[in-house]
């Protein structure tokens, strides 16, 4: 087959989302054993990439033993088929068990939980009706497996077309649709917030993601909802829809950064999703209705501004270990790194003796627990002390303290952070603290709006005198 011709999805390393070490094998690998590495590679030739047809929108369940994808061969409807890993070996691809017989089915979803499967359809709504539109439907897993489908109630069922599913942990819908009278070209991202377990409306998404570019489609979101990867065509692009990156930034989204020539072609590239495991991004590319699935990998760091995107890995392969003595100029060249901390931080090489005697002072004090945290390449990329302070108030209690919290600017933007806080409060809760505490700086207002995200309030009014 041409590969200009091809339809692709692209299979790409990339955001570890959990701890895993290279001598672990992918499910995958029982499918098809090559390991992408800088190029393309065929994923699953003859079996889920097959000549004269095109496949897309694949999705996985959370323990990668099943997975769903479109097929869409000429002449004919798109169509959703279905594999599954048994005793070691993958089933071969057959129609999914809850395929249409009125109309057709595409873009399948699983939920990261695991606990739905979303698709599209132009189904009749019930068994009376012919069909109103392209709606969502979804079946839910148990023990007994899945449920028969049914369609997304209101809001949802009030738009003629939903596409391209997505959801996030917290059960936050992001899809493709528009306005009544909207033409599918002036369809965008929107999502729906799911609030005290239901989805009160659909919101267009503001800011950054719809700002600009044609055929703006196919978002799928973060499980944390950290970044967002979806298509559009652009002046600046390659060819036709290319795929971008923008990343959740204390609530705001950011510019939508070209994925680079290494994802995106000539060629149409569209509907990412991303595996459970964190290891894998999967996408089409393709030319008319015919092509192939393609798998590679890639981290790209960011240049002058321009980042295809950033190198994520770090961000879900992160080491937590106790700082020693030859961490502390990483650590001190880290705390001076920013306005305040320049001010106040002596970082010169060799560093001053005081560093290392406060080091020794921290180290020996079982209450003091002076934390780094490396990428899997052995950086130290973020870097934090917590204090466990014993009082006779709260019967007794303890009380946890974090402060001196830094992340390396070249990884900072990429929900590190929030993951930092995430370890503290669950080995707070492990020491048996009976809350975790901070203190930060007026002049800090973006630190103050993170910390208020994390659920932190600020009930006190904090006083310092210093000497």
């Amino acid at each position: 087959m041409n590969q200009i011709q091809s339809t692709v999805i692209l299979s790409l390393l990339i955001f570890l989302i959990s701890s895993c070490r290279e001598s672990e094998r992918s499910n995958l690998s029982l499918l098809d054993d090559q390991i992408p590495t800088d190029e393309p590679l065929v994923f699953g030739p003859g079996v889920v990439s097959i000549k004269e047809a095109k496949d897309f929108a694949i999705t996985f369940s959370p323990e990668m033993d099943e997975m769903y994808f479109t097929r869409r061969k000429p002449e004919e409807d798109n169509e959703i088929y279905a594999m599954k890993l048994t005793d070691g070996k993958w089933s071969k691809p057959k129609s999914a068990f809850f395929t249409a017989t009125e109309g057709w089915d595409f873009e399948p979803h699983i939920n990261p939980k695991g606990d739905k499967l979303y698709f599209g359809s132009l189904r009749p709504l019930n068994d009376t009706v012919g069909s109103t539109g392209l709606h969502q439907w979804y079946s839910k897993k148990s023990v007994d497996g899945w449920s028969k489908p049914k369609p997304l109630e209101k809001p949802f069922v009030d738009r003629s077309v939903i596409m391209y599913l997505t959801s996030s942990e917290n059960g936050n819908l992001y899809f493709t649709t528009g306005e009544k009278g909207d033409k599918p070209e002036d369809w965008v991202i929107y999502n729906s917030i799911k609030e005290d377990g239901q989805y009160i409306s659909i919101k267009r998404m503001e800011g950054e993601i719809n700002a600009s570019g044609k055929l703006i489609a196919h978002s799928f979101i973060a499980p944390d909802e950290s970044y967002m990867i979806y298509d559009f065509e652009h002046e600046s692009g390659y060819g036709e829809s290319d795929l971008y990156i923008s990343f959740n930034k204390d609530g705001a989204w950011t510019k939508p950064f070209n994925l680079g020539p290494k994802i995106n072609t000539d060629q149409t590239e569209m509907t990412a999703s991303v595996s459970p495991d964190g290891k894998y991004l999967f996408f089409h590319r393709g030319v008319d209705d015919d092509g192939d699935i393609l798998g590679g990998f890639q981290t790209h760091k960011r240049k002058n501004g321009e980042e295809h995107w950033r190198q994520l890995t770090t961000l879900k392969v992160m080491k937590f270990r106790k700082a020693t003595t030859k961490d502390v100029p990483t650590i001190v060249e880290m705390i001076a790194d920013d306005a305040l901390g320049s001010k106040r931080e002596n970082y010169t090489i060799p560093l001053p003796k005081e560093y290392y005697d406060a080091f020794e002072r921290i180290d020996s004090d079982h209450n003091q627990e002076l934390k780094v945290v490396e990428n899997e390449s052995g950086q130290i990329i973020a870097v934090f002390q917590m204090t466990f302070i014993p009082y006779l108030t709260y019967q007794g209690g303890i009380r946890a303290q974090i402060e001196g919290v830094r992340v390396h600017k070249e990884h900072r933007g990429l929900g590190i952070g929030k993951k930092v806080f995430e370890w503290a409060i669950a080995r707070a809760k492990e020491r048996n603290a009976h809350l975790l505490q901070l203190t930060t700086d007026k002049e800090r207002p973006d630190a103050i709006r993170f910390y208020e995200s994390l659920g932190f309030k600020g009930t006190h009014e904090g006083m310092k005198m210093h000497f």
